[in-house]
C-alpha cells in the first residue's frame, strides 16, 4: 500500500495534540480486538523469551562471585550477557514486527476496508529485509537512549553534593525512568519510521529522515503517547506486583499468586500499548493527509 506524497511537510501545522489522543483512543476503542490479535502473541511470546533467556543466564551466574574475583569468570559473565541481549533482540523484533502490522492496519481501516490479520502481515513478509534493517535501526537508536541514561545518571551520582543524604533504590529508579523517558522523547521522532517504510514503500534510511520530518512540530503528541503508553504499561505491570508483595507481607501470597501477578501484569501493559503504536500509525496518515490537503 503506497501513500503519495504532496506537499512539504514543513509548510503544514501538525493536528492538535488533545484532540489527536482522543481520535487515537476512539480508534484503539473501536478496533481493540483487531489490535490485540497482532499484539498480544508477538507480545505473550517475546516476554516468554525474555523470561527464559534471562533464567538461563542467571544459572550461568550463580556461583560467580561479587567483586574482584568476577574476573576470574569472564567467559561465565560474558555469555551470560550474550544470552540476555538475545532475548531482549527477540522480543524487539517482535514488537516492531506487531508494530508494522498494526500500522498497515490503522492505514486499512481509514480507507474504510474490511481489515483481516493476514493481510496485516503480508507487506512484511514481501519486506522482510528492509523491515529487519528498520527494526535494527530503532532498536539500536533505543539502546544508545539507554546508554546515554546510564552516562547521565552516572555524572549526576559522581557530582551530588556529599551533604545531601544519598539517594534511595527506588528514588535512583524513577530518576533513572525519568531520564530514560526524556531521550525517548527523542527517539520517537524516528518511530514513524515503520509506516513509512510500508506505507510509501521506501528504503530505510529514507524512512527515517522522513519521520523525522513528519513529526517536526509533534513534540507534545509524541509525549503523550508515551506518557500513555510506556508509562502506563509500566505502572499496569507494577499494579499486580504490589498487590502480591502487600499479600505476601501479609501471608497470603504462594508462588501461583506469583505467576498470576506477572501474567495480570503482562496482559495490563499489553492493554495500553497499542494506543502508542496506533497513534504512530495515525499520525503518518494525518501528515501525509494535510500535507496533500495544502498542496
Amino acid at each position: 500500500m503506497d501513500v503519495a506524497l504532496a506537499a512539504p511537510i514543513h509548510e503544514v501545522s501538525p493536528p492538535p495534540a488533545i484532540p489527536f489522543i482522543r481520535e487515537v483512543a476512539n480508534l484503539y476503542h473501536r478496533n481493540a480486538w483487531l489490535f490485540l490479535k497482532i499484539l498480544l502473541p508477538a507480545a505473550c511470546f517475546g516476554w516468554f523469551v525474555v523470561i527464559l533467556c534471562f533464567h538461563q543466564a542467571d544459572e550461568i551466574t550463580r556461583y560467580v562471585p561479587r567483586g574482584f574475583d568476577a574476573r576470574y569468570y569472564l567467559k561465565e559473565i560474558w555469555e551470560a550477557a550474550a544470552i540476555r541481549i538475545f532475548g531482549v533482540f527477540v522480543e524487539w523484533m517482535l514488537y516492531c514486527f506487531a508494530f508494522s502490522g498494526m500500522c498497515i492496519a490503522v492505514a486499512i481501516l481509514q480507507s474504510d476496508e474490511p481489515v483481516l490479520t493476514e493481510e496485516c502481515f503480508e507487506a512484511i513478509r514481501q519486506r522482510i529485509g528492509a523491515f529487519t534493517r528498520a527494526a535494527m535501526a530503532l532498536g539500536s537508536l533505543v539502546a544508545l537512549s539507554f546508554m546515554f541514561t546510564l552516562i547521565v545518571i552516572g555524572l549526576i551520582a559522581v557530582t551530588l553534593p556529599h551533604r545531601y543524604a544519598p539517594l534511595t533504590r527506588k528514588e535512583w529508579s524513577i530518576l533513572g525512568i525519568c531520564v530514560w523517558g526524556f531521550f525517548l522523547w527523542g527517539v520517537a521522532r524516528f518511530g514513524l519510521a515503520i509506516p513509512v517504510l510500508f506505507l510509501e514503500n521506501v528504503n530505510v534510511r529514507p524512512a527515517l529522515l522522513r519521520s523525522y520530518r513528519l513529526t517536526n512540530g509533534c513534540s507534545m503528541i509524541l509525549a503523550l503517547l508515551l506518557l500513555e503508553s510506556v508509562a502506563g504499561s509500566y505502572v499496569a505491570f507494577l499494579i499486580p506486583q504490589w498487590v502480591w508483595r502487600a499479600a505476601y507481607m501479609h501471608g497470603l501470597a504462594s508462588i501461583w499468586m506469583s505467576w498470576i501477578a506477572t501474567g495480570a501484569g503482562v496482559v495490563g501493559g499489553v492493554l495500553l500499548q497499542p494506543h502508542m503504536l496506533v497513534g504512530f500509525g495515525l499520525l503518518f496518515l494525518r501528515r501525509t493527509h494535510d500535507a496533500a490537503y495544502a498542496s
